[in-house]
């Protein structure tokens, strides 16, 4: 290998200097760009300086009043260690919103006598925001059963309810007001059974019908917040109600109403807008018929556990074929207020070999299911001349899916009630 030397004081050496000045320029100018292109292309600033008495929805108020009104996706507000103020991480629709704050930190951002200051966040605080694609508020949601075509049941109801459909309609969120507690149901895509829009001329109104595999996810916002800064409500905001204190619960409604239900029926002002069911619903189909809402009750013959029916007071049915009715009723098969004593006498009590049935129990409802072949095992092959009298229960989510014992146990607040 060859090694040049030569004078730094020669025309040489400078020609050569001037080429590296060059390059380091080049190099400053780059990363000057590419910080440039960080800062607006980040949703998420940290302002410094808030007053001690700020909240989550002071800072929304303030920056909504610069940026636009539903233009702040999520706030933190925590205390800073260096002094007595506080500092808000924002997490803004746009890049362009919170790049706008930053260049009115940059010169002077006042939030009354208190200057703020801002930087860049790499982290948003939501990295998947759930996008709403559609909302509609003022809707009636009824529960209950469709005994046919043009009839449904209702088991109950509650008005005012505000419905958010997620993006592509893979969930829906209802939320609601019962005896001065907020709920909120979480529906999937796959507890839908299918989808139908009953429309009929000289209704101001038209009905959504939701035949449901499973209930909703039930949650209840905790009346009483955490105190706790990284959890209470007054120092934490998001736009989609998550960071707010939801907790699970179990049906509400007088006589498990949600659990004894097959079908959720929206009923909706003829002016409101609907999301496009046809293109994300193979199951969806409109009707234009006269469709009659009557009022109807409870007819499950356990409240704890719901739905289930039993044959009336002198109608004698075998029980492998009662537990078979029940797995129908349970999944929207029949509609348990139809069935009555003319039914259970037309039902034929055939013998069936069932080697193992199965009782599967959700925080909403109870599901029979089988028979079917199970698994041999020691108890199973011990008492072998009794697989008829064998119950497996499994404790699962609305969705049939794994659930922990953590789920529905009490924590925080709610653990003194």
């Amino acid at each position: 290998m060859f090694r040049l030397k030569f004078d730094i004081h020669s025309p040489a050496a400078a020609w050569w200097l001037d080429c590296q000045a060059c390059q380091e320029a080049v190099l400053r100018v780059q990363t000057k760009c590419k910080y440039a292109c960080t800062v607006i292309m980040g949703k998420t600033v940290n302002l410094h300086g808030f007053p001690s008495s700020t909240s989550a929805q002071r800072v929304q108020g303030f920056l909504e009043q610069i940026t636009g009104e539903g233009t702040v996706y999520a706030i933190k507000v925590r205390p800073a260690k260096s002094d007595n103020r506080l500092y808000a991480i924002v997490q803004f629709m746009t890049a362009e919103d919170a790049d706008r704050i930053i260049r009115l930190a940059s010169t002077q951002l006042w939030y009354g006598k208190s200057y703020l200051t801002a930087r860049k966040v790499d982290h948003d605080i939501v990295p998947k925001p759930r996008i709403l694609s559609h909302s509609i508020e003022g809707v009636t949601l009824h529960f209950g059963c469709q005994i046919s075509e043009q009839k449904f049941s209702s088991l109950w109801k509650v008005q005012n309810v505000s419905v958010d459909f997620g993006a592509g309609l893979r969930r829906f969120y209802f939320v609601l007001f019962y005896n001065q507690v907020e709920y909120k149901l979480d529906l999937s895509y796959e507890n839908i059974w299918q989808i139908k829009l009953q429309r009929q001329r000289g209704r101001g109104s038209f009905y959504l019908l939701i035949q449901l595999f499973g209930a909703p996810r039930i949650f209840r916002k905790d009346a009483n917040p955490s105190s706790n800064v990284h959890e209470s409500r007054l120092y934490n905001y998001c736009k989609d109600g998550s960071n707010d204190q939801w907790v699970r619960t179990t049906d509400f409604t007088p006589s498990a109403f949600i659990g004894q239900s097959s079908v959720m029926c929206l009923e909706i002002f003829h002016t409101s807008k609907l999301p496009d069911f046809q293109e994300n619903f193979a199951a969806y189909k409109e009707i234009k018929c006269i469709f009659a809402m009557e009022s109807g009750s409870s007819f499950s013959c356990n409240l704890n556990l719901v739905p289930t029916v039993e044959a009336p007071i002198g109608v004698d049915i075998p029980y492998k074929i009662l537990f078979k009715i029940n797995l129908l009723v349970q999944n929207g098969c029949l509609p348990g207020p139809c069935l009555d004593s003319s039914f259970y006498r037309l039902v034929d009590p055939r013998r069936e070999n069932i080697s193992f049935i199965e009782v599967q129990v959700t925080p909403c409802k109870i599901y029979f299911s089988g028979p079917e072949v199970n698994v041999s095992n020691r108890v199973l092959r011990r008492y072998s001349k009794y697989t008829d009298n064998f119950l497996r229960i499994s404790f699962v989510d609305e969705d049939l899916d794994k659930v922990y014992s953590t789920v529905l146990s009490p924590r925080g607040s709610m653990a003194d009630r």
